[in-house]
């Protein structure tokens, strides 16, 4: 009795004494390869300047009322989930070669930059003269804002994808190690922390209102969570794929996009009020004006809904949308995966201007996989003991990897994968 991608000839065991449990799950995340010039960042609009990364490693500036280019400032590595933050006329932004830039916003000179542990693919949090960003290597950092020295680390239990939140003197974010966390702003000690059922992934700045954090997770839930307590208020479930975004809220209505493909409207008790549905994942969140709720889709599709969720219009590019767009005047501002930001009239859906990126090559994105998890049991012997022995084994084969553990109880975990049509 096999499963495709692994046989029990790995294990040295008698089958008719085990009972054999099969879990699928999927990779969470996407990752990108150098070149290309695509961007996926949520573009940051400060006094009629338009900034945003794009994995071709550049940080650009465009003008906002033509589209034309500024400066750009050749990075380390490519720009991939964190989108820049303006301070006190500084953009600070991560990249993959595990370094966190200080630009000057008007010159795009580098000030200085942070070397962290790993890739960084969230953006930060400014407050009080202090940057706090997380990092793949499972760290929550705190630097000085003018010098980038290093003030705190807090260390979790897997990678952060999250970009923090800042409230009364707290710092919120979640892990994938499935934990939402919250940390003492000045020392970084922990206050408490919130286990979901699945990793934790925010692309955009965590919401709190009126001491209410929301925390999204992979297990397909948008939890209301007690900021001076960490328990849990409330929850709202979502269809499959997980969540990589905190909801946003306008006029008191919780507006949260899912994997699942559907942007949900919702009472801040966490009822459903309406849903739109889209082809692909929704990745992001939307923005507002006055009559119109703007949001992206990775189904290449930019969306402009009246406040009945109804589609008004749609503009389509060549790439997927993913990140919040921004908005400026009568246009909307957003970035695709085929390599240009855009700006878009928001009354009609009729392109203003586009701005390419220096690499008009699509960055290319690695194959996707299904991973299950398999966990064999069996009933102790009367002569067995409670003694524990633990076992790690990996297999170093392209697309096996095998770890089990196996106690007195008799528990047998295996983890594989296989290239799968999910994103």
């Amino acid at each position: 009795m096999d499963f495709e991608g692994f046989s029990f000839d790995d294990f040295s065991i008698e089958m008719e004494d085990y009972e054999v449990k099969k879990v699928e799950k999927f990779d969470r995340m996407w990752s990108a390869k150098p070149g290309g010039g695509s961007s996926i960042n949520t573009p940051l609009v400060v006094d009629n300047i338009v900034y945003f990364g794009a994995s071709d490693c550049y940080l650009y500036a465009v003008e906002l009322e033509t589209g034309k280019e500024i400066w750009r400032n050749k990075l380390g590595g490519i720009v991939l989930y964190a989108s820049p933050v303006f301070h006190e006329g500084y953009v600070y932004i991560g990249t993959y070669d595990n370094f966190l830039y200080c630009i000057n916003s008007k010159t795009g000179n580098t000030k200085w930059r942070f070397n962290a542990g790993g890739k960084i693919s969230s953006s930060v949090l400014t407050a009080n003269g202090k940057v706090y960003f997380g990092c793949e290597d499972g760290y929550m950092y705190c630097i000085r804002s003018e010098t980038g020295e290093e003030l705190w680390r807090f260390k979790t239990g897997d990678w952060l994808c999250s970009q923090p939140a800042f409230s009364n003197n707290k710092i919120l974010f979640g892990s994938g190690d499935s934990n939402f966390y919250c940390l003492d702003s000045e020392s970084g000690k922990e206050i408490w922390r919130f286990r979901t059922g699945a990793e934790i992934v925010n692309l955009n700045n965590t919401t709190v209102l009126n001491d209410i954090v929301f925390v999204t997770s992979f297990d397909n839930n948008l939890y209301a969570v007690d900021v001076n307590s960490g328990e849990e208020m409330w929850r709202f479930k979502t269809g499959k794929y997980g969540i990589s975004a905190a909801p946003v809220i306008h006029d008191n209505v919780l507006y949260q996009g899912c994997r699942d493909g559907i942007l949900y409207a919702l009472t801040l008790k966490g009822k459903e009020i309406w849903r739109f549905k889209t082809e692909k994942e929704v990745m992001g969140v939307p923005v507002f004006n006055d009559d119109l709720i703007f949001v992206g889709s990775c189904d290449n599709s930019f969306y402009a809904l009246d406040y009945d969720g109804k589609e008004k219009w749609r503009y389509e590019t060549g790439g997927f949308i993913f990140m919040k767009p921004a908005l400026w005047r009568d246009c909307v501002i957003f970035t695709s995966w085929d390599c240009n930001l855009y700006s878009v009239n928001v009354f009609n859906g009729e392109e203003v201007w586009r701005f390419q990126t220096s690499n008009k090559n699509m960055t290319s994105i690695p194959p996707a996989y299904k991973w299950f998890s398999l966990e064999i049991k069996r009933s102790p012997k009367p002569y067995e003991t409670n003694i524990e022995e633990k076992y790690k084994t990996d297999i170093k084969t392209e697309d096996i990897i095998s770890e089990y553990t196996v106690k007195s109880e008799y528990v047998m975990k295996s983890e594989y994968r296989q290239e799968s049509e999910y994103r």
